[in-house]
């Protein structure tokens, strides 16, 4: 009986690079990880099936984790116009079929001469105290607006609603470390949506700068948090196997 074959996606990894980029970092492989380096020799690449066009708004790995879950985009639609409804997918057990929904996520924007740039999500050393704190002070707000905000970790909430619907959210690891003007504003076939959205994230902006939580994390030297990343939107239609 012949064993299965094993595939791993390395994220955010790719084959491009120069010479010496490769060799220095077959060399720092194989300083400081022999078994990782002996394995990796045993293996092959299987392809390209899930190396997106530049424009769109979803990374390889989250493509690749959707079609794992059953997910199958329409390819008579552009990237850009079909939402990846990964918050609906990942969920659809606890989710009533066609509700919207999405990931929101705390960032920090930093402001420069020329542009506006997402702060990587990592940088933020986020702490489970301070978001749900930061949560329960937006909570009120998504209320009135008659959308459900839930925790799920300190870097991510769950969000469920009507106001949702049509919005296309860029991948916040697409947008990680970038200038946000080519992410914004987001993509809706319903321009009421992301009006909604666009103000949700100013209201989020003078909310957190007032939060006792600021001046903590001012005073510890960490990241601010000055506003919300929306990603993963969308509703499922019907099931998927």
């Amino acid at each position: 009986m012949s064993e299965p074959v094993q595939q791993v996606f390395i994220a955010s990894a790719t084959w491009q690079g120069d010479t010496a980029q490769v060799q220095a970092m077959d060399q720092a492989i194989s300083g400081h990880a022999s078994n990782t380096h002996a394995l990796l020799n045993t293996w092959q690449a299987l392809g390209h099936s899930f190396v997106p066009p530049e424009d769109d708004w979803a990374t390889p790995l989250e493509r690749a984790w959707a079609h794992a879950l059953g997910w199958r985009a329409d390819k008579a639609q552009a990237l850009l116009d079909q939402p990846l409804p990964l918050a609906a997918l990942e969920l659809q057990q606890q989710l009533p079929y066609n509700t919207p929904a999405a990931w929101l996520s705390p960032v920090h924007f930093l402001a420069g001469m020329n542009d506006v740039r997402l702060s990587h999500p990592n940088h933020l050393q986020l702490s489970a105290h301070t978001s749900q704190a930061l949560m329960a002070a937006l909570k009120p707000l998504c209320d009135e607006d008659g959308v459900t905000l839930s925790y799920v970790s300190p870097n991510q909430w769950l969000v469920v609603g009507e106001r949702l619907r049509g919005i296309v959210s860029p991948s916040i690891w697409c947008a990680a470390d970038q200038a946000i003007d080519a992410w914004l504003p987001f993509s809706a076939s319903h321009q009421e949506a992301a009006k909604w959205m666009r103000r949700l994230q100013n209201e989020a902006q003078m909310l957190f700068y007032t939060h006792p939580a600021h001046e903590q994390r001012r005073a510890l030297g960490l990241q601010a948090i000055s506003g919300l990343w929306l990603h993963g939107a969308g509703a499922m239609a019907q099931p998927v196997a």
